[in-house]
């Protein structure tokens, strides 16, 4: 192998490239230009999203069939002084569209099984409603006994709801809903799956007036839960996910935590104080959210560095979500991690495929047979964020090579 390096928009990236004997089996080769400085990450470029309409707090977000959902509510003044309903959607996490909702709002949004669903609100006790496509909305029956919820998530094929009084309800279809329970009364708040287990997390009261305890319920499937209390404190867990073989909790006071059966917890803190809200993993960091604006990524849920997300001091996000290569965020705003990097992947033939995660943002692709002398093939809009491209003409050369550049 031999070394040689790409002049690219803002810099230049070493590869490696094999003996020429062979160059000939790479003519579909792409080789990604970044067009950002280096050491930058796509994680400090947040922009916010215009909403078409008020928001007073989005607390749910989902992605599911190529669009994002995200539901909340709207506290609106004279003359109704009511609570109304928020439930946007986008195909890109840039542009959003409002949708009719039969409830006056919602606390959380799962997909799952083609369904979406959503749970929470303020209109009583287990309200649950669906939807085949994030646009029409159908209120479902909940268990008598099923309390107020605060979230539901999509966990090895099926739904699990979760809330007030240690409440667990679970669905296959997020129709046909079954209670589950604790022995304890727990306020319970978020959901994972992993290593054979389930998992929740929460809080509850301790014998002491005001006094909370951390808590984690487990199940080995979805039915039946055990309750495992941590150390008494004030900063207890308010989100969870699964990834890399782990559990990864966060809540108030910037509190961390992992795990690797939902049981035993190491708490690392975050090293920042702000409230978290949410976490979720991007298919390369975790991300958590949460009050001030805060915007955390950690490669192993260990050690944490804090982002600039775009908003104000005073917003706070409740739920982060990965699609289509996009990061969204939702809260008091709606905020979205842009890609300022193109990359792209070799496949099949001379086909190659190009994949930007900054909707909207045109480029070209340009070709070398001799990584010295570029001409411009094509331009892409790049209207979708994924790009097809197959370059007939490059069967007739011994080697070609492609790189992007951005506009």
């Amino acid at each position: 192998m031999v070394m040689t390096t790409i002049q690219g928009p803002t810099g230049s990236r070493a590869i490696c490239l094999p003996p020429l004997a062979l160059q000939a089996f790479f003519a579909s080769l792409l080789l990604a230009i970044l067009p950002q400085a280096a050491g930058a990450s796509w994680l400090d470029n947040w922009e916010v999203r215009a909403t078409p309409v008020p928001i007073s707090q989005l607390a749910g977000l989902t992605y599911g069939k190529g669009i994002f959902v995200a539901v909340g509510s709207y506290y609106e003044d004279a003359p109704s002084y009511n609570w109304r309903p928020v439930v946007l959607s986008s195909p890109d996490g840039k542009s959003w569209t409002s949708r009719e909702f039969p409830t006056n709002g919602a606390t959380s949004v799962a997909y799952g099984n083609g369904v979406f669903v959503a749970v929470g609100g303020l209109a009583g006790p287990g309200n649950i409603t669906t939807s085949s496509d994030g646009i029409a909305w159908t209120l479902r029956s909940a268990p008598e006994s099923a309390a107020f919820l605060h979230s539901v998530s999509f966990l090895n094929g099926l739904f699990v709801a979760v809330g007030q009084n240690a409440s667990v309800l679970t669905s296959t279809n997020g129709i046909d809903w079954f209670q589950r329970r604790s022995t304890r009364a727990e306020y319970l708040y978020g959901t994972a799956y992993g290593n054979g287990t389930f998992v929740t997390v929460g809080w509850a009261y301790a014998d002491s007036p005001g006094a909370r305890y951390r808590l984690s319920l487990t199940s080995h499937d979805g039915t039946n839960w055990d309750g495992a209390t941590q150390e008494l404190t004030p900063d207890t867990y308010n989100a969870v996910t699964f990834a890399n073989g782990k559990f990864v909790a966060v809540g108030y006071g910037g509190i961390t935590a992992i795990s690797t059966d939902g049981t035993t917890w190491f708490n690392h803190g975050s090293g920042f104080s702000d409230a978290l809200y949410a976490v979720t993993f991007n298919g390369d960091v975790f991300v958590a959210v949460g009050s001030g604006a805060t915007i955390l990524t950690s490669p192993d849920g260990v050690a944490w560095t804090k982002r600039a997300s775009g908003s104000s001091s005073a917003i706070t996000h409740f739920a982060v979500a990965p699609g289509n290569l996009n990061l969204v965020a939702v809260g008091n705003d709606i905020i979205q991690a842009v890609r300022r990097e193109l990359t792209g992947r070799k496949t099949s033939g001379f086909e190659v495929t190009y994949i930007s995660g900054d909707v909207g943002r045109p480029f070209h692709i340009e070709a070398s047979t001799n990584l010295n002398t570029w001409i411009d093939l094509v331009a892409f809009p790049n209207s979708l964020g994924t790009n097809r491209f197959n370059d007939t003409g490059a069967s007739a050369l011994p080697r070609r090579f492609y790189r992007i550049r951005s506009q």
